[in-house]
């Protein structure tokens, strides 16, 4: 990832008030970066950063919802992994 693309993701964080944010779970082609809030923040539905390349976005209301049923899912897949080893 290239330093322009670094600097937009912190810009849309930044500017949402995130405190900082974590690498998520690939999905459908793009990397995402979840925002981390120290104190809860009620802003709109459940949004991610998508990048693809040098593409920056931010996720619509309906992908945000669909990317966090995703993520756990994933996570749970992960948990059951850890449980069976």
């Amino acid at each position: 990832m290239n330093f322009r693309t670094k600097r937009k993701i912190k810009r849309i964080m930044r500017l949402s008030y995130a405190d900082e944010y974590v690498r998520g779970y690939d999905w459908n082609g793009y990397e995402v970066y979840e925002p981390v809030y120290t104190t809860p923040m009620f802003i709109r539905g459940p949004w991610v950063v998508f990048v693809r390349g040098n593409d920056v976005r931010v996720s619509t209301d309906l992908e945000g919802l669909n990317y966090l049923d995703y993520r756990i899912s994933m996570q749970k897949k992960e948990k059951e992994a850890l449980s069976q080893s």
